[in-house]
């Protein structure tokens, strides 16, 4: 009799350790993956003028204010970004490494700067699976030094970083 009451606390303890284990690993924190679902574009555009700088602004709404001297082809876009595999439920601070200017990618010399990057919501905090879709805005500004901005594709890269 005794030895059966041992195994009985053995079976249930074992059974408890596999239960912790599962449920332990359904909150644990997975491969966290960082998705720009759409990039931040200010579009195609042309400038009239670049005699002063002339700037472009997202808001944070989507919303577009810019100076008359810009022409759009196509428009300017908020970038949408998703972030999946962090802790659930936990608040996380979203920093971007802003590129400085942004550059033509053939022969052009005048470049456009990027201001800071921000998010929408200003505080990002995952969902009961640990992800969140949020959106970025910033301000891009021509260099204003008189020059031409070539026909060409102007580029920049930004790093996202993710902190709790």
């Amino acid at each position: 009799m005794m030895k059966l009451a041992l195994n009985n606390r053995l079976k249930k303890a074992l059974y408890l350790s596999f239960f912790a284990c599962i449920l332990l690993g359904a909150t644990g924190v997975r491969a966290q993956t960082i998705t720009e679902d759409q990039p931040l574009t200010f579009g195609q555009i042309a400038i009239t003028d670049n005699s002063v700088p002339r700037t472009i602004s997202i808001l944070s709404d989507g919303s577009i204010i810019s100076d008359p001297e810009y022409i759009f082809f196509i428009d300017p876009q908020r970038g949408q970004i998703t972030l999946d595999g962090y802790l659930p439920n936990t608040t996380y601070t979203v920093t971007f490494s802003n590129p400085t200017t942004v550059s033509p990618t053939g022969i052009g010399t005048s470049n456009f700067s990027i201001g800071v990057i921000s998010t929408i919501p200003a505080v990002i905090m995952t969902d009961g699976t640990g992800s969140i879709t949020f959106n970025t805005y910033a301000v891009l500004t021509s260099d204003g030094l008189g020059g031409t901005h070539t026909d060409d594709l102007y580029q920049g890269t930004y790093n996202v970083t993710v902190t709790p």
